[in-house]
């Protein structure tokens, strides 16, 4: 979903001294993570395009669960990046955020242009007002304002984005806080869900009291990075299992919590020292947060504009322009950095 682990450089400076001589493969796994959760989000996605795919039967009733994981992460890595390099901690949220965002931003008005978009059940999606595109730029969806219709996904990277700068006033917290915290989310948590029975769409419902579970479950990853204390994991689990405990619907859910949780917890004691492996799953890591933000309306687009109806070969085309485009930026960035880095950084040398 997103871009919320920065480099490995950095976070190996989180280590501990006793851990120097091993390899910091937290990051590692946690990237690799990142990419099937996303791809359990576009495959919950896919029900809206090809609703008899195999990859819908299999793994569409997972996309609600990985969100609450992605935020998961998203706490914890945040943690680690702001206890690593607290100096210019926003600015790197925003160079490590904005770029992607605002070509999906561009990609979907460019969508627009072309008129509304189509499934083949009959859904269509109309574009959405300048003044709304215009919130979501600012970050505004899933809180003050509704997600653009072409990339509905959007909505998390709003609540998320606040969370990321709400981060450094956590930062002075203490755990009897983290406790307090905990038991408050608890008590609203048993009284909400005697209302209102499973997740609702939260791209719908600026300032909806969902927000909480999705915050919570945030801070707990956040607090469970920096105390290591149970309370931390009891705030970042316990949300998503009330919620899906109540959500019959989607049974294999709790399971991939629990399982993607103790993933987290344990992390930090996983060394994987296959270079190659590293650098794949490093690669799938990036290459996830442009996939989240773009499966949604490429599957739209892709039925609006082809025949294409094959869930799987919906998805597999998806993935091969997100990939190859990644691929291509990248290489391109690569070569443009050091002409670049050389002007704006180069300074003639003085005779002495």
């Amino acid at each position: 979903m997103k871009a919320d682990i920065d480099t490995v450089m950095e976070k190996q400076q989180t280590l501990p001294k006793a851990a120097a001589g091993k390899t910091n493969s937290q990051w590692i796994v946690l990237a690799g993570l990142r990419f099937i959760l996303a791809f359990f989000v576009s495959a919950t996605h896919l029900f809206k395009v090809a609703p008899d795919s195999a990859l819908v039967l299999y793994f569409g009733g997972l996309g609600h669960a990985a969100l609450f994981i992605f935020f998961m992460i998203s706490g914890y890595s945040i943690a680690a990046s702001i206890k690593a390099r607290p100096q210019g901690y926003l600015a790197r949220r925003i160079v490590r955020i904005y770029p992607v965002y605002l070509f999906a931003l561009a990609f979907c008005v460019l969508l627009m242009l072309g008129g509304p978009l189509h499934s083949p059940q009959g859904e269509v999606i109309h574009p959405s007002p300048f003044g709304l595109i215009l919130q979501n730029l600012f970050m505004m969806q899933g809180i003050w304002a509704d997600t653009i219709e072409y990339d509905r996904p959007l909505w998390t990277l709003g609540v998320e984005w606040w969370c990321y700068m709400a981060a450094p006033l956590l930062v002075g917290m203490n755990s009897r806080f983290m406790a307090w915290a905990a038991l408050v989310v608890f008590i609203f948590i048993i009284f909400y869900t005697r209302h209102y029975m499973g997740i609702k769409n939260s791209s719908n419902m600026p300032m909806s009291m969902n927000i909480l579970f999705w915050v919570s479950t945030w801070m707990g990853g956040f607090f469970f990075y920096r105390d290591r204390k149970p309370g931390g994991f009891i705030l970042m689990l316990f949300p998503s299992i009330v919620m899906f405990t109540r959500y019959v619907y989607f049974p294999y859910s709790i399971f991939l919590l629990v399982v993607c949780a103790l993933v987290i917890a344990m992390v930090a004691k996983i060394d994987i020292k296959d270079k190659k492996i590293r650098a794949v799953m490093e690669w799938l890591g990036d290459v996830s947060y442009p996939y989240y933000l773009l499966h949604f309306p490429l599957f739209y687009a892709i039925t609006t504009y082809t025949d294409m109806r094959n869930g799987s070969a919906i998805m597999a085309l998806a993935v091969g322009l997100v990939f190859s485009g990644y691929y291509g930026v990248t290489m391109l960035a690569g070569k443009m950095s050091r002409p670049i880095r050389q002007l704006l950084f180069y300074r003639p040398r003085t005779r002495r």
